[in-house]
């Protein structure tokens, strides 16, 4: 299983999945196709967060808010057990107080599943370490984004859970030198086409 990553700092301007991905619900859905035994569906029907190609996520930690976009470029018919499925995201942060909030390490552990819900033999975890002190700023305007991608599967597998730890660190107060660390949370659920 092979899984390659890419690390960006982006400030201002159009993001990146509102350039190029297609527009998708936030939110999990699951299609049925519905065919008669004469007409074969002429693609499988896509599964999981990234159905549409993109998903937004709010999420919080300690005082800091974090808002999250994830899209890939690969549409989600095509993300079978064998094909290399790319993942991006971009997150920035808010704090009431406006005290900046850094990125120190992201961590996402992709878990692929069979039918059942069974796990199956799990890609490498993807993981980034910030290489500057205290960490990549993240207060809007800036955001931190980043890109890894999913390597070959075993074939049985049907959906890819990718838990994701976001571990950062804030000024306690906008003046201060001294630092808070917080960790958010998030989960994607992507489904794999069968055959």
């Amino acid at each position: 299983m092979v899984l390659t990553t890419t690390t960006l700092l982006v400030a201002c301007g159009t993001p990146p999945w509102e350039r190029g991905a297609p527009t998708g619900s936030a939110t999990s859905t699951t299609d049925e196709a519905t065919t008669d035994a004469a007409t074969p569906p002429s693609e499988p029907a896509a599964t999981g967060d990234l159905a549409g190609g993109n998903t937004r996520r709010d999420l919080t930690a300690g005082a800091a808010a974090l808002t999250v976009s994830y899209w890939t470029d690969l549409p989600a018919v095509q993300w079978t057990a064998a094909a290399s499925k790319p993942v991006s995201l971009s997150v920035s942060a808010t704090e009431p107080n406006g005290a900046e909030v850094y990125l120190q390490r992201l961590r996402a552990v992709a878990t692929a599943l069979d039918g059942t819900g069974a796990p199956l033999d799990a890609p490498p975890a993807f993981e980034d370490a910030a290489a500057v002190s205290p960490g990549y700023l993240m207060s809007d305007p800036y955001s931190y984004s980043t890109s890894f991608t999913i390597g070959a599967l075993d074939p049985t597998a049907r959906t890819i859970r990718v838990d994701l730890t976001y571990e950062i660190l804030q000024r306690a107060t906008p003046e201060s030198t001294d630092l808070v660390k917080q960790t958010a949370h998030d989960t994607l659920t992507l489904g794999v086409v069968g055959p």
